[in-house]
């Protein structure tokens, strides 16, 4: 019996060229034997978590993890009421944009220049015919991934001025999944910094940031799972300081 795997990896792995990526792995935080302070949530379609370990520190964890939300309603292309979706059915109008929005499609574009397309976040279309977030899901017929492809490509994406952005073929659909979380780790740790906590550890499903070291000065310690779903086994360990790892797991969203 012939079996064909498909992943959402697989479908559009060039989205990801330039990504901080080591693939097929799953990451899990070890933490040290100080008290911990676990605040939990999900979203960005991940569980999220964010770790202190003062308890003065717990609000400002608090206010962070609930900017998840916010940036929720700014990144979704599946939100209706999100304003990237918003963005993705603007029919080829001119979109004024929020300044994270407008930031981080701006950015995109720039590695979309520098990589010569190789990263491009203009593979919605193509994505979606998979259904990796539906019960539902198919193997394209290779005419409609012929026809998604039409549409794509970043230079149908403009930022004019006034924040305003332009999608010149309404069939284009922005994707921000290969560089949002990064972009989002940034500002929770922007917003606990500010906030005074010296020490965290910040989850959004792969992608991991530190802040400081743990409070006995040692680096964090961070295990790296072999890549297989039911699988506990350690096949790397990591030390990080004030630095941010990434992981990417084709098994993690896929379909036979």
């Amino acid at each position: 019996m012939c079996r064909l795997t498909v992943t959402k990896k697989s479908a559009v792995s060039f989205l990801a060229a330039l990504s901080l990526l080591i693939c097929s792995l799953f990451l899990f935080s070890s933490c040290s034997s100080a008290k911990t302070i676990t605040l939990t949530s999900f979203a960005l379609d991940t569980v999220c978590q964010i770790t202190v370990y003062k308890e003065k520190d717990r609000p400002a964890a608090q206010k962070a993890l609930e900017l998840l939300k916010t940036y929720e309603s700014v990144f979704s292309r599946t939100r209706e009421d999100a304003e990237l979706y918003k963005l993705n059915h603007s029919e080829g109008k001119a979109f004024t944009a929020s300044d994270e929005l407008y930031a981080l499609i701006g950015d995109a574009l720039s590695f979309s220049e520098i990589s010569g397309g190789a990263f491009d976040i203009t593979l919605g279309a193509v994505s979606d015919l998979y259904h990796f977030s539906e019960s539902d899901t198919v193997l394209p017929e290779v005419s409609d991934l012929k026809e998604a492809l039409l549409h794509t490509g970043y230079r149908h994406v403009h930022l004019l001025d006034n924040h305003e952005i332009l999608i010149d073929d309404p069939a284009c659909q922005i994707d921000l999944g290969a560089i949002a979380k990064g972009y989002i780790a940034d500002r929770l740790k922007e917003s606990l910094v500010t906030d005074g906590v010296e020490s965290a550890l910040i989850s959004l499903g792969g992608n991991l940031l530190a802040i400081g070291k743990k409070p006995d000065q040692k680096p964090f310690l961070l295990g790296i799972r072999y890549p297989e779903k039911e699988s506990q086994e350690v096949i790397k360990t990591l030390e990080i300081t004030d630095a941010s790892l990434v992981t990417s797991g084709t098994y993690e969203r896929s379909f036979e």
